[in-house]
C-alpha cells in the first residue's frame, strides 16, 4: 500500500510503501516480466515511507515526499469502562499517533543506490529544502523536461492545491494552484492520480 511503481529500462520497479506484516518499508524490487522479482535493495538510503510520488527523469528514477505514521498497536481508539462491573465500554478519544511528512527528493539510476537531491544555497551555506512542505498522496509527472508535483496532504493545512515545478529535481518553485474550472476557486487534492 502506498508504494511507487515505475517502468524504467525495460523493468518494473516497486519502491517502498506499507507492508501489512512489517509496516513502512524502503525496499526496492524489480521485474522484467511481472512474475519473477529481484530485490534491488532491502533497505534503500531513504527513510521507510509510503504515499510518495515517483517519476522517471534524465535516465533516473525519482521519489518525492511521502510519510510514515507510528502508533502503538493497530488501533488508535481508546475506550474506558465508565461504570464499574458493567463491561460497558465507551469511546474516550484517540491514542496520539506520530505523522512524519517528507519533502525530500531521492533518485537512482539502478534501484540499488539512491542519492538525496539537494541544493546548496551559496549565500547562506545552507541546504535548500526541496519542497516547501512535506507531502503525501500527491502526484508527479514530467512534461517537456519539467517535473510537476501536484496537490497532496501536508499534515499542517491538510489537502493542498499547490503545483510545484522543477527543471532538475533539486530546485522547486510553487507555480500556482489547481483551479476548479466550474467555480474558479482552488481545488485541494490528495490521493489522486495525474497522467
Amino acid at each position: 500500500v502506498g508504494h511507487v511503481t515505475l517502468a524504467f529500462n525495460g523493468k518494473l520497479y516497486v519502491i517502498g510503501g506499507f507492508n501489512l506484516s512489517t509496516g513502512y518499508v524502503n525496499d526496492v524490487v524489480s521485474s522484467s516480466d511481472g512474475i519473477t522479482w529481484t530485490t534491488k535493495t532491502p533497505s534503500a538510503q531513504w527513510t521507510p515511507r509510503g504515499d510518495m510520488a515517483g517519476f522517471v527523469f534524465n535516465n533516473r528514477m525519482y521519489i518525492v515526499g511521502g510519510y510514515t505514521e507510528t502508533f502503538p498497536g493497530y488501533s488508535t481508539e481508546a475506550y474506558s469502562d465508565t461504570v464499574e462491573q458493567t463491561l460497558l465500554w465507551t469511546p474516550t478519544g484517540n491514542i496520539p499517533s506520530t505523522l512524519n511528512y517528507f519533502s525530500e527528493v531521492w533518485s537512482s539510476s539502478d534501484g540499488t543506490n539512491w542519492i538525496k537531491e539537494e541544493m546548496l544555497d551559496t549565500a547562506t551555506g545552507q541546504i535548500v529544502k526541496p519542497l516547501p512542505v512535506g507531502l503525501r498522496g500527491h502526484s508527479a509527472n514530467v512534461i517537456d523536461g519539467t517535473i510537476y508535483v501536484v496537490g497532496g496532504a501536508d499534515g499542517v493545512a491538510s489537502y493542498q492545491s499547490a503545483v510545484y515545478s522543477s527543471k532538475d529535481g533539486k530546485m522547486w518553485d510553487t507555480i500556482g494552484n489547481i483551479i476548479n474550472p466550474s467555480t474558479s476557486s482552488s481545488l485541494p487534492l490528495a490521493e489522486h492520480a495525474s497522467v
